[in-house]
């Protein structure tokens, strides 16, 4: 939740370095498969239209249904979604 526009390599590298504290046995995978796994990651990130070309978060946009869902459940979530309304 760092409110960023982009996501970078470096972010995944951070990302990567805190799971290696929690799971050891990732030391264990070499630097190539690690670009390789950061490289398919951004792939999928774009196939989805999660990121854009440029790697720039595109914002999700909520439908009415599920903003009253989360609303009535779980209000808190609405955090993750910067440009949702809030709940009345």
């Amino acid at each position: 939740m760092t409110y960023h526009n982009e996501i970078s390599a470096d972010d995944f590298d951070v990302f990567f370095n805190a799971k290696m504290e929690i799971y050891p046995e990732l030391e264990k995978i070499t630097d190539s498969t690690r670009k390789k796994q950061r490289q398919v990651l951004f792939r999928i990130m774009r196939e989805a239209q999660i990121i854009d070309s440029n790697d720039t978060i595109i914002p999700a946009s909520l439908t009415v249904r599920l903003r009253e869902l989360l609303c009535s459940h779980q209000p808190q979530a609405l955090v993750h979604f910067p440009l949702a309304e809030g709940c009345q």
